[in-house]
């Protein structure tokens, strides 16, 4: 499978490139270490931690010292430095780095790229690196390397795994049924097979081409539907704004959804149950999904920047199933192999300072509701020192800008605009004295 250069970027890969040359004691002048180095404090995002923003800063302020006089050339001692540090959260960037120069597997001592270098070096070492060049040698006897050109080097793992057939990211290309099964788990393979086409449809068709936003669109629709075994909410004829209840993989529910998805697809699925029964099969189920996702509540723009809490908080109205919303969307992002468009993933989760629920009082509001072990809401562990931060977080953000008086009796998450503040203040107390 040809891969270069087209997909090498997308896969997480920089290709860096430099010239041949006839003394290898100036290697440390050549162009794509400083490169390399760029890219590494670029790579490097300071919104994950501060443990990687340490590192980012320490590489800009590295790249400042190492060509200072911007020749282009590199001292020994910088070059050391910069790669003991690079052992911290470093190596897979390194790993990923793609460069094309010459290689000491070629010619051996001999060769007379190295008489400068032999002859600069200890005499009691001479004997030693002779040999070892010598052994090492074995470029001059393969075909396709006899040129003595520069080749292309990189770390042989992670370059192999990544361009298997498994291990191309799912961006503008369709997704398959192998890596649909990974998500799904324990779901019928003719149950997914039935979806598996309408599902890429429906990315091509509503342009959602890369492949993280295509993780968050499948865990939003998974949980929703249950993992496709329901397009009909349960006991929905029942709720008080029946027969408007949800359907399709992502639920749609209320009058005015039915009607806008109606209006965008140019069919009818308002006038009667068997219209709005539409919703429950192929194609309107998929498609009600994708309207919903992209057309209806924009939510393309927070999975393009990694807004995993706030999509949830959009199309649940608040926490409901986030634990298992996040779960599915982590194991989407490993069969995808989606993990290189990361921005706010820390280890598995999504912190609530870097989300923009943060800005949110009533998503704040909720986040302290569904995490506070004294609340019945379910669908996101009991922790304390979340639902700390939620309320604090809410309380800071209604002070400053209130619910408007005229609303003052309606209600957030059950609780009367009016009496928010009271609310927050009693489960703050409460969880800090418990």
């Amino acid at each position: 499978m040809f891969i270069w250069p087209v997909h090498l970027d997308k896969l997480g890969f920089k290709a860096f490139e430099e010239p041949s040359t006839s003394d290898m004691t100036k290697s440390l002048g050549e162009g794509w270490i400083k490169d390399g180095f760029t890219r590494i404090a670029e790579w490097v995002r300071p919104e994950r931690g501060i443990r990687e923003k340490q590192v980012s800063d320490y590489y800009k302020a590295l790249l400042r010292k190492m060509d200072s006089d911007n020749s282009g050339d590199l001292s020994g001692a910088e070059l050391r430095l910069a790669v003991n540090y690079a052992e911290l959260d470093v190596r897979d960037i390194a790993a990923r780095m793609v460069v094309r120069h010459d290689s000491e597997w070629f010619g051996g001592s001999s060769h007379h790229r190295w008489r400068t270098f032999l002859q600069q070096l200890d005499p009691l070492c001479v004997s030693y690196v002779r040999q070892w060049f010598d052994d090492m040698e074995w470029m001059s006897k393969v075909d396709g390397f006899k040129s003595g050109e520069p080749v292309w080097h990189m770390h042989p793992v992670t370059f192999l795994d990544a361009i298997n057939d498994h291990g191309i990211c799912a961006c503008n290309r369709d997704i398959t049924i192998e890596e649909l099964q990974k998500i799904a788990q324990g779901v019928n393979i003719d149950t997914l097979k039935s979806y598996l086409d309408g599902l890429n449809a429906g990315f091509k068709r509503f342009e959602i081409t890369k492949c993280r936003d295509k993780a968050h669109f499948l865990a939003q629709v998974l949980h929703e539907s249950g993992n496709f075994r329901f397009t009909k909410e349960i006991n929905g004829e029942r709720a008080s704004y029946q027969p408007w209840y949800g359907r399709g993989l992502i639920q749609i529910t209320l009058q005015t959804n039915y009607d806008s998805y109606g209006c965008y697809i140019g069919e009818d699925v308002s006038s009667s149950d068997s219209a709005r029964d539409k919703l429950t099969v192929l194609p309107h189920s998929v498609l009600s999904a994708f309207w919903f996702f992209k057309v209806h509540k924009s939510l393309d723009i927070l999975s393009g920047d990694d807004g995993f809490n706030k999509i949830t908080a959009v199309i649940n109205g608040g926490f409901n199933g986030y634990d298992d919303r996040l779960n599915i969307f982590n194991k989407a992002v490993k069969s995808l192999h989606a993990e290189h468009l990361n921005k706010k993933n820390e280890a598995g989760t999504y912190p609530f300072t870097i989300s923009e629920i943060y800005n949110s009082k009533i998503y704040s509001f909720g986040w302290g509701l569904w995490h506070d072990p004294g609340s019945r809401r379910q669908g996101t562990e009991k922790n304390k020192d979340k639902a700390l931060a939620g309320y604090k977080r809410a309380k800071e953000l209604i002070n400053a800008n209130p619910f408007p008086a005229r609303q003052a009796h309606r209600k957030i998450y059950g609780v009367e605009y009016q009496e928010v503040l009271n609310y927050i203040d009693g489960r703050i107390t409460a969880l800090e004295v418990s």
